[in-house]
């Protein structure tokens, strides 16, 4: 074999051919992330106002008057109030009613009486009873029954206001805290 000529110069370019046929649909990519959102659009013109709306109301007819209520008792038209006599928180349990400062009877006088009273005059309660004796003027109230529930020592008396078999050496007396 000889030595390799040279390099030819390049030919002509030739026809096209004829296209093939063409290939089977390749499978679908991966989808592609979200873009960013948008800027934010520029606000619309205001609308025109609505219709005023009509407002209907009804009012039913007023029923019958109700029958007359039963008359109430009458209520309490003397001024009542209580005190310790003797200061602070111990000494001779009085009371104000009618316009006088009278005593309490120790006949069943208790520390559940006491307890009612010593809360009337600002205390906690009682912490022993006693008989104070010494008082003047009307002696009150007699054989208390309180339960502790009572706003006021007005309201454990069996016997009634001034009703009463004592004498003022008996006079209650309390000690509160």
């Amino acid at each position: 074999p000889g030595m390799k000529g040279e390099k030819g110069s390049r030919g002509e370019t030739g026809l096209r051919g004829t296209p093939g046929v063409p290939g089977a649909q390749g499978s679908p990519g991966v989808k592609g992330s979200n873009g960013a959102p948008g800027l934010q659009g520029l606000q619309g013109n205001k609308g025109e106002p609505g219709a005023m709306g009509t407002v209907l109301v009804i009012s039913g007819s007023r029923g019958l008057q109700g029958e007359k209520g039963s008359k109430g008792s009458p209520g309490q038209k003397d001024s009542v109030d209580a005190r310790i006599n003797g200061g602070g928180s111990r000494g001779r349990a009085e009371v104000f009613y009618n316009d006088q400062w009278g005593t309490i009877c120790d006949d069943s006088w208790d520390i559940t009486d006491a307890t009612v009273f010593c809360r009337m005059v600002g205390f906690e309660r009682a912490t022993m009873v006693f008989t104070a004796g010494g008082g003047t003027g009307k002696i009150w109230l007699d054989d208390l029954k309180c339960t502790g529930t009572e706003s006021s020592i007005f309201r454990c008396t069996s016997n009634g206001m001034g009703v009463n078999n004592c004498g003022h050496s008996e006079d209650a007396g309390v000690n509160c805290v």
